[in-house]
């Protein structure tokens, strides 16, 4: 019976962090930030290759 309880309550807690949007995973989080970091390398770095060729007069 304290079985099926705990059951129940471990049952409740996941059915309100899955509603209440918390359900994600543990490294989902540092993931989504390399990712960013990587996008947002990549423009950066594009972005100064087009400034330096833009003043060194390659873009004519």
């Amino acid at each position: 019976m304290s079985y099926r309880r705990r059951m129940d309550i471990n049952g409740r807690r996941i059915q309100r962090e899955l509603l209440s949007g918390n359900d994600k995973l543990p490294g989902e989080e540092a993931v989504r930030q390399i990712v960013f970091l990587t996008v947002a390398g990549t423009a950066m770095g594009a972005l100064g290759l087009a400034a330096v060729a833009t003043v060194m007069g390659l873009g004519q």
